[in-house]
C-alpha cells in the first residue's frame, strides 16, 4: 500500500494550493533538534522519517515509488575531519516502460 503523505514526511504534513508544508516538530520523533535546524539536518530527519514510517515489506509492495536501506557505515576523512559515513539506499520505482527516472512515473 502506498505511503501517505503523513507517513512520508510527519503526521502534520499537508499539501494544499501547490504548497508542501512539512511541521519541523515531526521530525524531533528521528532526533532532530527543532531550536534552529540547518537544511542539511531537515534534509537528513526527512530521509530518516521516511525510512522510520515506510513498512517492512517496503521492497516487495509493488504500491511503495520510493524505498530507503540502510547501506553501511564507514569511517571518512574530509578535509581534516575524521567522520562517520551512513550510507542509504534510495530506490525509485518506476513500471518497466520507461527509460529515465520521471517522478510523475514512480509507482503508487
Amino acid at each position: 500500500m502506498p505511503l501517505t503523505l503523513q507517513q512520508r514526511f510527519g503526521a502534520n504534513a499537508t499539501l494544499s494550493s501547490g504548497k508542501l508544508q512539512i511541521t519541523i516538530t515531526d521530525l524531533a520523533a528521528v532526533g532532530l533538534d527543532i531550536t534552529s535546524p540547518n537544511a542539511d539536518q531537515i534534509l537528513g530527519s526527512l530521509i530518516l522519517i521516511n525510512q522510520q514510517n515506510q513498512p517492512a515489506t517496503a521492497t516487495e509492495d509493488p504500491t511503495v515509488g520510493v524505498t530507503i536501506a540502510d547501506s553501511f557505515k564507514t569511517f571518512s576523512t574530509r578535509g581534516e575531519q575524521s567522520q562517520l559515513e551512513y550510507q542509504k539506499t534510495v530506490s525509485l520505482y518506476v513500471p518497466d516502460t520507461t527509460s529515465t527516472v520521471d517522478p510523475d512515473d514512480l509507482v503508487s
